[in-house]
């Protein structure tokens, strides 16, 4: 008797909880525009200095490598950092030399992009390549293969207030029904929701992982001391 009655309460907890973690279509606009702040390879990144933009401008696309030259400072890292992050690096690198600084630092996606959030290991913004289909696009970001229910992928397409949603049966098609497998378009946004045993052990199991990884990894070390 305790087996049955324990299931129906987990399945009762499962649903309110995925109703809970289950993500708005206007968070995973915010998302996307946050990724975009992100330098990322293939950005073209533009930054001058208009108080002297005679000696400080440089303006470069991003390669794998992940490098822009700036006048005066050589080649520096700059994929995975925002361009407030930029901004306040180059800020104190031109500090001693200059004083103050008015930089205008600009990042510009030329390439077409989407992006996959939920459950997912590698969630984020991709590079959108002609023809890339919504299963390869949610398969490339590693759903979860315990928590993520590829039975109900949100596809939501447009803008934040003009947006389109449709929901996608990525597990059929993963098994050969490609009925519904639709091209991505720039811009497009996957969202990947929790399974409903997801939704209740997902949390922790994500939370003891972020501890540990916290826990094992080196102190970050500033690397321009005031």
């Amino acid at each position: 008797m305790r087996t049955p009655l324990l299931l129906i309460l987990l399945a009762l907890l499962s649903g309110f909880c995925g109703s809970c973690r289950s993500a708005s279509n206007g968070h995973l606009h915010l998302q996307a525009r946050a990724a975009d702040d992100v330098i990322a390879p293939g950005d073209t990144v533009s930054v001058v200095d208009t108080l002297r933009p005679e000696t400080v401008m440089a303006s470069a696309r991003i390669n794998r490598d992940g490098k822009m030259e700036f006048p005066g400072l050589g080649m520096i890292q700059v994929t995975g950092m925002s361009r407030f992050e930029l901004h306040e690096q180059l800020r104190e690198l031109y500090a001693p030399v200059y004083g103050n600084t008015k930089l205008n630092v600009d990042i510009v996606q030329p390439n077409a992009r989407f992006y996959v959030y939920g459950e997912v290991t590698r969630p984020g913004r991709y590079k959108l390549t002609r023809g890339l289909t919504a299963l390869e696009g949610t398969m490339n970001a590693g759903p979860d293969e315990s928590y993520a229910d590829l039975r109900v992928v949100r596809l939501i397409r447009g803008g934040s207030e003009i947006s389109k949603t449709t929901k996608l049966n990525i597990r059929k098609m993963a098994r050969g029904n490609l009925s519904f497998n639709v091209a991505l378009q720039d811009g497009d946004i996957l969202y990947v929701p929790p399974t409903p045993v997801g939704s209740v052990f997902s949390p922790i199991m994500s939370s003891k992982r972020n501890q540990t990884e916290e826990a094992s990894a080196p102190k970050r070390l500033d690397a321009n001391p005031r």
